[in-house]
């Protein structure tokens, strides 16, 4: 007897361990390929994948945010399928953005340049297909800012995260391929995160700490302790800043696109106790653990041939705040600034942006992980503030006034 080829298969299997996904007649139609084969292909992949976790339907969404910002040359099956949408007219249906790109406009080595040698070619069907030109980590710095309760398709896990905790959307960790089939039809499989079951806290984890927390540092903590799950969080009192800084180590640490701070995050404020699910499990962080953490992340501090600041990108009062710790001083070394244009736009001509100027910082939009893997950076020696850059690239980590300081040595 042959053997089924691993499309059939996999369909065999999915079907045997949840029913078929219920299609509107217009799905149904783009299915059969009645919009085009780009269409088609696209939904299928949808179709799929949400069968694969079970999802009984498409959502609709109001919002999407790509992770394929890098035109590189790894990625020939994604250029082609992006240029089939433009070849065949498509358009996003929602407000897409996408991640930053990998270097800044001169940023490059001519060696960086020929990795993401289609980095041209890549923007050039993003803007075609309709997409936001913010090119950021942070979308909801700019017009990308999704309302309690909207289901989108965010890529990006300190965005997805940050979106779901802080703002109240819903979105699943969108992979790559999925976060464009979603954006270019308007739709998402309904699953997970995007179900009211799955956003009640799996883990309760108390923080018997009240001063001096480093949020990347804590988040790093939970997620070694955690890996996955839902977890509400009490003891901490944390800005949006630091909430920015804990989704995206929760994120990148470990598997976690959902969290809840007590009496902060706005599920957390409307649902009160019933934020928890009955047979959640119990946590406790003290300070000696968050110290002992701080610790293992911590490396030497020596001389450093770049210290970068903003993994995720920069919000404007994060910028300000750095400005005033730097005092005008000169930097000795290259203190790289990371944040959105849009937040860029807002900080120029302003008193901030003059004192960063004068003490040599230089203000960046591009993305340090892609960044950290192009030639340019070969052999160099890098501290950052960031601990989901440190865990992504093995760079060295300080709390951020020890960087600024180690700029200025």
């Amino acid at each position: 007897m042959p053997l089924a080829s691993p499309e059939k298969a996999l369909t065999s299997q999915q079907s045997n361990r949840y029913p078929p996904m219920n299609l509107t007649a217009e799905e149904q139609d783009i299915l059969a390929g009645k919009q085009g084969t780009a269409l088609q292909k696209a939904l299928s992949v949808l179709v799929r994948y949400g069968e694969a976790f079970g999802a009984a339907e498409l959502a609709s969404i109001r919002s999407a945010h790509l992770v394929g910002s890098a035109g590189c040359i790894l990625y020939p099956t994604y250029m082609r399928f992006l240029r089939d949408l433009v070849t065949d007219g498509h358009r996003v249906r929602v407000p897409t953005t996408l991640n930053p790109r990998p270097f800044d406009p001169g940023d490059g080595s001519i060696l960086g340049r020929l990795i993401f040698i289609r980095q041209g070619q890549l923007e050039s069907m993003a803007a075609c297909l309709g997409c936001d030109a913010a090119y950021t980590c942070t979308p909801y710095f700019g017009a990308n800012v999704p309302a309690p309760g909207d289901a989108v398709a965010w890529a990006e896990s300190s965005a997805a995260a940050y979106a779901n905790s802080v703002l109240g959307a819903r979105t699943n960790p969108t992979p790559a391929m999925i976060d464009v089939c979603s954006a270019i039809l308007g739709r998402t499989p309904r699953y997970g995160l995007l179900l009211d079951e799955n956003r009640r806290g799996t883990h309760l984890v108390t923080v018997q700490a009240q001063r001096g927390i480093d949020y990347g540092v804590l988040g790093y903590l939970i997620a070694r302790e955690l890996v996955t799950g839902v977890p509400v969080i009490e003891g901490i009192q944390p800005g949006p800043d630091d909430l920015k800084t804990l989704g995206a180590v929760l994120g990148a640490a470990g598997a976690m696109a959902l969290f809840h701070v007590r009496d902060v995050t706005p599920e957390a404020r409307a649902l009160g106790r019933g934020i928890l699910r009955g047979d959640h499990s119990h946590v406790t962080i003290g300070a000696a653990e968050l110290k002992r953490t701080q610790q293992a992340l911590r490396r030497d501090t020596g001389r450093f041939s770049h210290v970068i600041i903003g993994c995720p990108h920069l919000s404007f009062q994060e910028l300000q705040r750095i400005a005033t710790a730097l005092g005008g001083r000169r930097v000795r070394g290259r203190l790289w600034l990371l944040a959105c244009h849009s937040i860029r736009r807002r900080l120029q001509g302003s008193a901030a942006e003059r004192s960063l100027r004068e003490a040599g910082a230089e203000l960046k939009s591009l993305c340090p992980i892609y960044f950290h893997e192009t030639p340019r950076l070969f052999g160099k020696r890098i501290l950052t503030d960031s601990v989901k850059l440190a865990h992504h690239t093995g760079s060295a980590w300080a709390p951020l006034e020890e960087c600024l300081s180690t700029a200025q040595r």
